[in-house]
């Protein structure tokens, strides 16, 4: 179990990070569903389930414009 633990935790602290960031109130999760339409992270989410792979955080918050989201839903 540890060596799971090990080789997944990136995986478990972004999904982590998703919840703290876009579950804490209905605008945020509306910047979620909007992140979510862009077809890089449909395929990024296809591919890490498919390949047991994940990109890098940063690379997916600049390809994916989450900033972007959270302000204009928290408005």
């Amino acid at each position: 179990m540890h060596r799971w633990d090990r080789k997944y935790w990136p995986t478990y602290k972004v999904l982590d990070i998703l919840q703290k960031v876009f579950y804490r109130s209905n605008p945020a999760r509306e910047a979620f569903v909007e992140m979510c339409e862009s077809d890089y992270v449909q395929k990024m989410t296809f591919d890490s389930y498919l390949y047991k792979v994940g990109a890098g955080a940063l690379q997916c918050c600049r390809r994916t414009n989450t900033h972007a989201s959270l302000v204009h839903n928290v408005r």
